[in-house]
């Protein structure tokens, strides 16, 4: 409870540090941009904190981050006053008088704001542990990776000497959140993803809110992003057992070949994955346009002032594609795609600059994350056109809820237009069309899967257009939700008893086969988790795996020499050197010491590295080095491979002695000496 505490203390300073210039940028907003100030200041104070890391080669420590809020707040009022006109000190411009006038809205989104905490957090309590069984593992490698790092760029814990290959600024928000909260990562862990759902829960909240101008379209966009589920389990009502033994795991693949993830899944699945941590900024970045598309027809071209809030709205824009393109690159090209259909809706007098200037901002965030992209730009990624296309029963499970709310639009509201907000008929009217842009470009993300595909090392199997649907699918969840939410806040009620009634019961209808999901999915989820809890009590390793338990205490229980030589590894080891240790098959615990202690192993989970690095050949290079060096360390051969992986430490534990015999730790003590032996665990240190 105390790290939940912690946790929303910290992304709340994070917020409050930003507000006082999103108040000032986002006027055109009911809330000024509230709800999004936590995830646009987590991005902005975590982006800061690895500045100061990447200038004092120092890993990222409890002062410097809480450092990066005081100096978020500082360039909050400073901005502030930068684009403070005549106007600013009047109404509502004066954020003491907004927050007196709004409060009843301010104060009810921090109340869903912390059911929705309170919420999302006793379901990951339920699933604690990082295990091999997901890509946890690899997260929480990442993750310690990045808390140990003394500066940029981060190195890759699973394959020594080189900088992580993959987009990671994910990791440095949670390791931002784990510092500043001055948190243990292992009792945080639970913690930081729950904040990452509240994120993305509270970001839709606020864009709902600014895209309808209605509370309920906000609630109904938060509840319709995070909150509603596709229509797969149709397909197991139809199955002779019902949905007596839901599968919950199964509407993730509703699509065959490929994986169809939408955000109330990611909750249950519990991951600390890029695609998770990128929602809320995915969210978050287009409340940006969408403020300059409103803003546009209240001032058009506007007094110096304004001009000065365009510009300061623009190089926000610019950090938060940054940081976008730095945790998950899939999702920039579609918020631009939505800015540039947002600044086509405004008045052509400055249509042009705002089309530049939108254009370029990805440029301009790019150059200020260089950091955290360095490792993954280098690889190029082809693309071809898909050849076999996904059966429209399949495409209709996927999407069933937004085809239902499309068809329910269409019967219920054809002709009708968006009311008007305070009775100016053209501020109504772009909210709708702003509203339809962000759902087109949820819908060009669907029908995008059907054209072309992403070629990867899957490529030649069956599993070809899985990655791309992977990410794609989620954005199209997103933009089509969003539009849901505004095509029912500003669909026009009929006159009579009769009609209202009729609009609401086919509504119902629509809504309902959304919530099943949620519903039985989360039950199914909570049974299959209880399983997982038994088996692990037989084992002995039931403290590891019970509600509320750390997320290492699996692996202290389960392997408790591994986890003792961890510790001590990761307080003893110096940057640029490597741990050897077994490697094997992916999803098992080969990487183990590397992912526990963030100490950089030769290698980790090959065919993660792999498609990261686009080839096999250095895996099976590094696997073969690892082979020669256990079978005959004394040979001269390993010991060139010693010198030229930069090993320093050897770790000999079941794994090691189930790969290469029982024998295998007795050569490595005339080699070095013996740190640590612990649980039939040894850890060498070689002698330099």
């Amino acid at each position: 409870m105390i790290g939940i505490l912690l946790g929303w203390l910290v992304v709340s300073a994070c917020g409050w540090a930003i507000f006082p210039l999103l108040h000032r940028i986002l006027d055109s907003l009911p809330d000024r941009g509230y709800a999004v100030s936590r995830a646009l200041g987590l991005a902005a104070a975590a982006w800061i904190a690895f500045l100061l890391v990447a200038c004092t080669k120092r890993p990222l420590g409890p002062g410097a981050a809480l450092g990066a809020i005081g100096i978020l707040a500082i360039i909050s009022v400073i901005a502030r006053r930068l684009v403070t006109g005549a106007a600013s000190a009047q109404g509502d411009n004066r954020l003491g008088a907004f927050v007196k006038k709004r409060r009843r809205l301010l104060f009810s989104i921090e109340l869903v704001l912390l059911a929705g905490l309170i919420g999302f957090s006793w379901i990951l309590r339920h699933n604690p542990a990082v295990d091999p069984d997901s890509e946890r593992f690899m997260d929480y490698a990442f993750l310690k990776a990045t808390l140990r790092s003394p500066g940029l760029p981060v190195a890759d814990p699973w394959f020594s000497g080189e900088s992580i290959p993959y987009y990671h600024f994910a990791y440095a928000m949670t390791a931002f959140l784990v510092r500043a909260a001055g948190a243990d990562e292992a009792r945080f862990f639970g913690t930081a993803l729950a904040l990452l759902q509240v994120l993305t829960w509270a970001a839709a909240l606020g864009l709902g809110l600014g895209l309808t101008g209605r509370w309920g379209g906000g609630l109904l966009a938060a509840i319709l992003v995070l909150g509603a589920g596709n229509l797969e389990w149709i397909r197991q009502a139809l199955a002779p057992e019902g949905l007596a033994r839901f599968d919950w795991f199964a509407s993730s693949r509703a699509i065959g070949g490929g994986i169809t993830e939408f955000p109330w899944f990611s909750l249950l699945w519990g991951d600390l994955h890029p695609y998770v941590a990128a929602l809320p900024l995915f969210l978050a970045a287009m409340v940006l346009p969408l403020d300059s598309c409103l803003a546009s027809v209240r001032v058009g071209a506007g007094p110096m002032p304004a001009r000065r809030v365009g510009m300061v709205r623009a190089a926000l824009f610019a950090i938060v594609c940054g940081a976008l393109l730095a945790t998950h690159p899939w999702d920039l090209p579609f918020v631009v795609l939505a800015a540039l259909w947002m600044a086509c809706l405004t008045p052509r007098p400055g249509r042009l600059g705002r089309l530049v200037a939108t254009a370029c901002m990805p440029i301009a965030g790019a150059a200020l994350f260089w950091p955290f992209l360095e490792g993954f730009l280098r690889h190029r990624r082809v693309v071809e056109l898909v050849s076999h296309r996904t059966p429209i029963p399949e495409w209709l499970m996927a999407y069933g809820p937004f085809v239902l709310l499309g068809l329910w639009g269409l019967v219920i509201t054809v002709g009708a237009r968006f009311a008007p907000r305070s009775g100016e008929r053209p501020i109504g009217s772009l909210h709708g069309r702003a509203a339809w842009a962000i759902a087109g470009t949820g819908l060009v993300a669907a029908l995008l899967c059907e054209i072309v595909y992403v070629k990867d090392l899957f490529s030649a199997t069956d599993l070809a257009r899985m990655n791309t649907i992977f990410k794609l699918y989620r954005i199209a969840w997103v933009g089509l939700a969003l539009g849901g939410a505004s095509l029912i806040a500003g669909a026009r009620r009929p006159s009579g008893r009769a009609g209202r009634f009729l609009q609401s019961a086919l509504l119902a209808a629509c809504l309902t086969p959304a919530a099943v999901y949620p519903v039985a999915g989360t039950v199914a989820w909570l049974r299959a988790r209880g399983a997982a809890l038994e088996r692990a009590e037989r084992e002995g390793y039931g403290a590891g795996a019970a509600p509320g338990a750390d997320a290492e205490a699996l692996f202290r229980l389960s392997m408790p020499g591994d986890a003792m030589v961890a510790v001590f590894l990761a307080g003893r080891a110096r940057p640029g050197e490597t741990v050897l240790e077994e490697t094997g098959a992916p999803y098992g615990w080969s990487g183990r010491i590397a992912t526990f202690s963030g100490v950089p192993s030769l290698l980790g989970w090959g065919n993660h590295e792999a498609v990261w690095r686009d080839s096999w050949a250095p895996i099976q290079e590094r696997q073969r080095a690892i082979d020669a060096i256990y079978v005959d360390p004394l040979s001269a051969a390993s010991r060139s491979l010693l010198r030229r992986y930069n090993v320093a430490w050897v770790v000999v534990g079941d794994l090691e002695r189930k790969r290469y015999g029982p024998q295998v730790a007795a050569p490595f003590a005339r080699l070095g000496t013996e740190m640590v032996q612990e649980h039939g665990t040894s850890l060498f240190r070689l002698v330099e």
